[in-house]
């Protein structure tokens, strides 16, 4: 069981959207992609750790909302 983490800002929609369908196209998906947008600009150590504090799975990713998920990853 994994759970892939990825922090992203409001104003990379684009590149998260491409982040997403990459995590969404693997042919074994993790149990949960947990994504955590910085509205409140806190930065992004302190959104992984907001992301980080709700993980329930043993294993944990984390994925760049500017990097995509090869096929199979």
């Amino acid at each position: 069981m994994i759970t892939v983490i990825t922090a992203s800002l409001p104003t990379r929609t684009a590149m998260l959207g491409e982040c997403i369908a990459s995590v969404t196209a693997q042919t074994l998906r993790p149990d949960i992609h947990l994504v955590g947008v910085d509205v409140l600009r806190a930065g992004s150590s302190a959104t992984r750790n907001a992301l980080l504090a709700a993980v329930r799975t043993p294993w944990t990713a984390g994925l760049d909302d500017d990097d995509v998920m090869e096929p199979r990853h």
